[in-house]
């Protein structure tokens, strides 16, 4: 006598909370939590996230993609203590709940990831694109000073040279020798 055996199927999974089940009433309420603290933050709970998420250290402020690692999200960004960088940083207001980086209008983000690469091993040679996210120096009157970071919010990757003949190429090139003598 064969038994029934349910289908998995991991691309519709999770598709959806069951009707009147055991977990229907905690998830609702914290719903329900989360957009009341949205509309004390005076946010809607629809606002793409890089309309309020952003980079404490520019002004105007940068929007940031990303979030907490505990996400599980691989492009990490947060709200850690002022006192960790030699910058001067602008204070970012209360917290609207405890254990959240929320404040009144957005999520302020002062660190997380710093330098991105990701290669490409599919073609005749590798292929490597890079980022560099918080910027180039640490003077705020520098006109470098956020260029990496909106290049950073716009996703806008610069492709690395990688071999050789690319590094050769490149019109920026400086060499310089070093020795111990």
């Amino acid at each position: 006598m064969g038994r029934s055996v349910r289908s998995h199927q991991p691309v519709e999974t999770p598709s959806g909370l069951v009707p009147g089940g055991a977990g229907t009433r905690p998830v609702r309420q914290a719903l329900a939590r989360a957009t009341q603290t949205l509309a004390a933050a005076r946010l809607d709970p629809d606002v793409p996230l890089g309309d309020v998420q952003y980079a404490l250290r520019s002004k105007p402020r940068i929007g940031l993609h990303g979030g907490p690692g505990g996400d599980g999200l691989t492009n990490v960004v947060g709200y850690g203590d002022p006192s960790a960088t030699g910058e001067p940083v602008p204070d970012p207001g209360e917290r609207m709940v405890t254990g959240s980086d929320l404040r009144r209008g957005g999520y302020p983000v002062d660190n997380g990831s710093s330098w991105l690469m990701t290669v490409d091993f599919t073609g005749e040679s590798p292929r490597a694109w890079v980022m560099l996210t918080y910027g180039e120096t640490g003077d705020r009157q520098s006109d470098l000073f956020d260029v990496q970071t909106q290049r950073f919010s716009d996703k806008d990757w610069r492709q690395a040279a990688f071999t050789e003949e690319a590094i050769a190429a490149d019109p920026d090139l400086t060499e310089i020798t070093v020795s111990s003598t």
